[in-house]
């Protein structure tokens, strides 16, 4: 899965291993379902 340069530092635990662990888990989750990348979302 591609990650831009900030998402590829939330994944390798800069920012604390609580984002750590979510980034870690949403991609992982992306590779199951087999996404190209995150998508940001503004409003749900």
């Amino acid at each position: 899965m591609y990650l831009t340069k900030e998402e590829e530092r939330i994944y390798n635990g800069e920012y604390g291993e609580i984002l750590e662990v979510a980034m870690n888990l949403l991609v992982s989750l992306g590779d199951i379902y087999g996404a190209e990348r995150l998508v940001e979302i503004s409003s749900a």
